[in-house]
């Protein structure tokens, strides 16, 4: 048989108990209402499956705290709530928090991977392939990330072409710049078959665009040299200040800047 020697504030919300066994003492740190609920006062006898079981509780009790405190800043997955617990308390007890905080609905895997999916498909324009690796990543069942995905509203050919217009407009005409461009893009998890009709669309519209102002600004000058002809004037060289480019048809164009 224990008895405890005493017990004194300590730190906080936290008291130290001094249990003696008859030959030596030996401080035992509890929450004050741990302490209460097992009757840890100062003279009173107790046994060592007590003692243990009330070190179990206030472990439990920290642990509960610690997931608590963490889910107050973000979302987690089950997973990662257990990984961040796993740092300060053993297996089964991490266990036993994540699945308390189950019941409770404090953490959802699957409106977790929903909510994520969406955020890095929108804010971080990722890949779906990109999203899948950082879903798995995080520990979220193969059927949660299927159903996820499944739920995205997608263009990716529009998000990619958007990207392209931000970042990589003035990558797309050389060949060896294209092709780093072309990696970056399969590298945020975009399927080639998209990335190809992105380029070719983004590029088509550059190209299109320049070619209408250019030929506009032709057809301007045209008219002034047939309108000078028509009077006797000296007519104006209509292609003096273009370059041959600009009477190339508009598929002419366009054809070299695709890829294949």
């Amino acid at each position: 048989m224990l008895y405890i020697r005493s017990s004194k504030p300590f730190k906080g919300a936290v008291v130290c108990i001094e249990v003696d066994n008859g030959t030596k003492s030996a401080p035992v740190y509890l929450h004050r209402d741990i302490a209460a609920k097992y009757g840890f006062v100062e003279g009173a006898a107790v046994t060592a499956p007590r003692v243990r079981a009330a070190m179990r509780d206030n472990e439990r009790r920290r642990a509960t705290e610690r997931a608590l405190y963490l889910l107050e800043g973000r979302e987690y997955s089950r997973h990662e709530l257990y990984e961040k617990l796993s740092h300060n308390y053993d297996e089964e007890l991490c266990q036993e928090i994540c699945d308390m905080c189950e019941e409770k609905g404090l953490i959802d895997d699957l409106s977790y991977a929903g909510a994520l999916a969406r955020r890095l498909y929108e804010a971080n324009r990722y890949g779906i392939s990109r999203i899948r690796q950082e879903l798995y990543r995080r520990g979220i069942d193969k059927e949660y990330i299927r159903i996820a995905i499944e739920e995205l509203e997608r263009d990716d050919v529009s998000v990619i072409s958007e990207i392209l217009k931000q970042r990589y407009s003035d990558k797309l005409s050389d060949g060896d710049d294209r092709k780093k461009t072309v990696n970056a893009l399969l590298r945020r998890g975009f399927a080639y078959a998209d990335i190809k009709k992105a380029i070719n669309s983004v590029t088509g519209d550059m190209y299109r665009s320049a070619w209408t102002k250019d030929h506009a600004d032709l057809f301007s000058i045209r008219q002034k040299h047939n309108c000078c002809r028509e009077k006797g004037k000296q007519a104006v060289n209509p292609t003096s200040a273009y370059p041959a480019s600009c009477f190339l048809p508009l598929a002419s164009i366009c054809t070299g800047i695709c890829i294949s």
